[in-house]
């Protein structure tokens, strides 16, 4: 084992898109990555291992898109074990933003890992991905 590697950080590139009439400001974001051991139960834990970011005045355009860059904690044993045991691998998160109608919304993502073709592809369940 590599030390200091339960500790390591690890980052999550993500795009967000603004499908709107209006400019989205967003107020905060986090994200995390997550290991589901094989024949274990879906347990991440997104607001106790993600690193909530609030950007100041990162506004999107209708229409616009961008990639942002999600920090999060405590990733490397996981991914040490996966290497060797296999299981699932996910990232989730959420984006807070308003609208110009001053509204806070909260848009969830949960995309899990396809080795098979190396692309991350959404979940599909209401509880992880929301707008």
């Amino acid at each position: 084992m590599v030390p200091g590697i339960a500790k390591q950080q690890g980052v999550a590139d993500f795009g967000t898109a603004n499908a709107g009439e209006t400019p989205a400001e967003i107020i905060s974001y986090i994200a995390t990555g997550y290991i589901q051991e094989v024949e274990s139960a879906f347990l991440p834990l997104l607001h106790h291992r993600g690193v909530r970011k609030y950007p100041k005045r990162l506004t999107i355009q209708p229409g616009e898109s961008i990639l942002i860059r999600a920090e999060f904690q405590n990733i490397g044993l996981e991914y040490e074990r996966w290497t060797v045991e296999g299981g699932t691998m996910f990232v989730l998160g959420e984006i807070t933003y308003k609208g110009r109608d001053n509204v806070k919304r909260i848009t969830g993502f949960c995309r899990v890992y396809d080795p098979s073709d190396g692309i991350w592809k959404p979940m599909n369940n209401p509880a992880y991905e929301y707008s």
